[in-house]
């Protein structure tokens, strides 16, 4: 891919950027519309459209994350690979090598920890087993299986 002049696309950095923006934005809306179909939904009161909105919620991160990553991404690559930027130019000054290993290390903390959690919880679910519904549990005593005949 070349691009013209020999200058990245800049334009595309720009929308991705704003694009990111806006959709954190409607995370914060959506995330209120939620709260509020949370209460109706304990006054035994729904509002259809409200749930209906929350099935596409969860669509709004990953899109922002990824319009995120174009940015960091789009943005910055070219520069160094057509040779307007040289890598050590790109290197920042003010983050020390110790914070970046900081962070990598906060970064597998928190995702051990939340693994350790998933993993919980699916053996936990693996463990109950399926639920069957209209299924008699049998509870050792054949005359409470049979109705108390």
């Amino acid at each position: 891919m070349s691009y013209q002049g020999g200058i990245p696309p800049v334009n595309i950095v720009f929308q991705s950027y704003h694009l990111m923006v806006f959709l954190y934005g409607m995370l914060i809306v959506w995330l209120v519309i939620s709260a509020l179909a949370s209460r109706q939904a304990k006054q035994d009161k729904y509002n259809k459209t409200l749930l209906q909105l929350m099935v596409y919620g969860p669509i709004i991160p990953f899109v922002a994350i990824q319009a995120g990553w174009m940015v960091a991404e789009i943005g910055r690559q070219p520069w160094a690979v057509y040779d307007l930027l040289l890598t050590a130019d790109g290197v920042s000054v003010v983050v020390s090598a110790l914070e970046i290993n900081i962070t990598i290390l906060l970064f597998l903390v928190f995702y051990t920890i939340l693994f350790i959690s998933w993993l919980r919880v699916v053996l936990g679910m693996i463990k109950k087993g399926p639920i069957v519904e209209g299924e008699v549990v049998a509870t050792g005593d054949a005359e409470s299986a049979k109705g108390g005949e």
